[in-house]
């Protein structure tokens, strides 16, 4: 028994189509294409309800128009991109859970007990860096909010690029985030430790 074919509308034909050849074709090869095939698919007397019969499915249509060594080695170059945006992630992430570090304890010279801080950050991080619940499941308000924080650009930021929740083309965003928040903290943890270290008074041999 033949599987029946889905019918789709022109905008969701050309939509398939295009994410597919986008991923398999350089960035100017592909817009042509998709030119080409926009013309094509939006023909007046084109029957919408034969689209998919007459052009074929969207993902196949575009594999006919790339050269699977060429998509293979584009795969690879992809692949080594994405390990590598991750991999710098993660160094950033090492770094701003450092400069966090050294911001907290820098307060410690101005508490009498520095317990209460110690507790209040963890809890901070877990809750808005998505260690108790990972931030695309939060609400949308809370979310943005979370996600400017420096608790966002810890382990959530290099996790969410490995899995592809943030792709690459955000990446750079996310990331100068990071980089931001990383000079903020560092500058703060530097500047409050100094001032401490100038007041502080030791006792003892």
């Amino acid at each position: 028994m033949m599987k029946q074919q889905r019918s789709l509308t022109k905008e969701q034909y050309l939509k398939k189509f295009s994410r597919a050849v986008r991923w398999r074709l350089p960035p100017q090869e592909s817009e042509e294409a998709i030119a080409d095939y926009r013309e094509l698919v939006f023909q007046p007397e084109r029957d919408e309800s034969k689209l998919v019969e007459e052009l074929g499915e969207p993902v196949q249509a575009a594999h006919l128009l790339t050269d699977v060594k060429a998509y293979r080695r584009w795969l690879a170059v992809f692949a080594v991109l994405a390990f590598g945006v991750f991999l710098v992630s993660m160094v950033s992430m090492v770094m701003v859970v450092c400069a966090y570090s050294l911001f907290v304890y820098s307060l410690t010279f101005y508490l009498t007990d520095p317990n209460g801080i110690m507790v209040l950050s963890v809890a901070a991080a877990d809750l808005l860096g998505g260690a108790i619940v990972p931030l695309p499941f939060l609400p949308e308000g809370f979310r943005k909010f979370a996600e400017l924080t420096p608790f966002a650009s810890m382990q959530n930021v290099p996790l969410r690029i490995f899995s592809g929740d943030i792709p690459l083309s955000e990446a750079p965003a996310v990331m100068g985030l990071q980089a931001f928040w990383i000079v903020i903290l560092l500058s703060a943890g530097y500047l409050l430790t100094r001032s401490g270290l100038r007041r502080a008074v030791i006792l003892g041999g």
